[in-house]
């Protein structure tokens, strides 16, 4: 159930619950943050800042200010070799 919101001018919080007892995931693994701006043809991403445990975090996207971008939530665990698929989390005007 990942979602993103904006907190304040050129920031995306994504959002999700901590599903570390499921299948392979643990809460020290790593949220993989996307944000893609078609205008520009440029993405923004966060792959280390934020474990899965924390349920949030913040990606800086003030370059995109005033655009519509894209946003993708991803996991990878803390030792780097396990990936999860990506989620789709919809798009937001960037303030």
């Amino acid at each position: 159930n990942p979602s993103v919101d904006v907190p304040a001018l050129g920031v995306l919080r994504f959002n999700w619950s901590d599903a570390a007892t499921l299948g392979n995931a643990s809460p020290a693994d790593k949220a993989i943050l996307v944000a893609y701006c078609p205008e520009t043809d440029d993405t923004i991403y966060s792959a280390d800042a934020f474990t899965r445990s924390q349920g949030t975090g913040n990606l800086d996207v003030s370059f995109f200010s005033g655009k519509q971008v894209h946003t993708w939530i991803s996991f990878r665990s803390a030792d780097g070799v396990k990936t999860a698929d990506s989620t789709y989390t919809g798009t937001i005007l960037v303030p």
